[in-house]
């Protein structure tokens, strides 16, 4: 899981991801994604650090896709409902550009040995 990493580790793997990933985890279209979302679901700005960190932690291939609806519900202290809501806008409005590159990245995070 994404907490197992020490920070030069996600640095490393960070600088190994395809440019487009780079680009989507940086963008001023991705921080105003985020915005919008804190603006319509009320969360507070602890709330929309999680969502954006742990959002880039998936971009990352860090985080499993099956782990992230749960793993927002932890942390943000939030219902499943509302968390599925956030989701589903995260997938359509940012995932879906770079939907092919994600399942390639996870794919070979899967088939990683394990450290």
């Amino acid at each position: 899981m994404a907490e197992t990493y020490t920070k030069a580790e996600l640095i490393e793997i960070y600088r190994g991801l395809p440019e487009e990933v780079k680009d989507a985890i940086f963008s001023p279209e991705t921080t105003d994604i985020f915005d919008a979302i804190k603006e319509k679901q009320h969360l507070t700005d602890e709330q929309r650090e999680i969502m954006s960190v742990y959002t880039g932690f998936l971009m990352m291939g860090v985080l499993p896709p099956e782990k992230y609806v749960p793993t927002l519900i932890t942390k943000m202290g939030i219902e499943r409902e509302k968390v599925a809501s956030i989701a589903q806008t995260i997938n359509r409005d940012l995932f879906n550009p770079i939907k092919g590159i994600l399942k390639e990245l996870h794919a070979a995070q899967n088939n990683a040995p394990e450290s």
